[in-house]
């Protein structure tokens, strides 16, 4: 993949719709840019809306799920990855992802483990990058092989370390990516479809669980 490409890719992931104007970097010729950005409509990956705006396909949203920051091209394997439910009394703590293929919907808090890098020690630097919060080590509660689907294809396939960890104070003022709700509330927020059955295998009383979940995203 052309690096404009995936530099068009990369900013629908974060910000879209967006019009032609403010898609296009500074200081690029404009028949260059609208070349790659036709090759990604022809392949599907980029559409123009109604209004001239342009966003990710559904295919587009399944491309950038495999791509990292300094790769060009995709890799179709699972990710490793952590999750972690921050506890604060009655009440958790969710997250609203900032990036496409689930941009705007909540979940636990989580990313990919690095290289090398202890398990816990990924979950608790997950949440400092993530919240600003700095937590003790997080409790280790499971493991789970989560495929979400889209259309009938899968969109997201991930190996989750799932831990939790209880937090004896939170600041007054969080950051808008995070809400602290009632557990019986989160159904009244737009979810990623792997939180429900999470939550559930993360009641305080439940033993070390693995769970294979196949969900659906609408």
């Amino acid at each position: 993949m052309h690096y404009l490409q995936k530099g068009i890719l990369d900013r629908l992931r974060y910000e879209q719709p967006l019009t032609y104007t403010a898609l296009m970097p500074d200081g690029l010729e404009s028949s260059h840019f609208r070349y790659h950005l036709k090759l990604l409509m022809t392949d599907k990956l980029v559409v123009k809306d109604n209004n001239g705006h342009y966003r990710l396909s559904d295919a587009g949203q399944r491309e950038v799920d495999y791509l990292s920051t300094n790769r060009v091209t995709s890799v179709r394997t699972p990710k490793v990855i952590t999750y972690t439910l921050l506890i604060y009394g009655q009440q958790i703590v969710l997250y609203k992802k900032p990036k496409e293929p689930y941009r705007h919907l909540w979940g636990l808090i989580g990313g990919k483990v690095h290289f090398g890098e202890a398990i816990r020690a990924s979950a608790q630097r997950e949440v400092f990058e993530k919240t600003g919060l700095q937590v003790p080590l997080p409790t280790l509660r499971g493991v789970a092989d989560i495929i979400i689907e889209k259309d009938g294809e899968p969109l997201s396939h991930v190996t989750a370390y799932v831990h939790s960890c209880v937090l004896d104070n939170l600041p007054q003022t969080l950051p808008p990516e995070l809400a602290v709700i009632d557990y019986a509330t989160v159904k009244q927020h737009l979810v990623i479809p792997d939180l429900p059955p999470l939550l559930e295998a993360l009641q305080p009383n439940n033993k070390f669980f693995f769970k294979q979940l196949r969900c659906r995203l609408v």
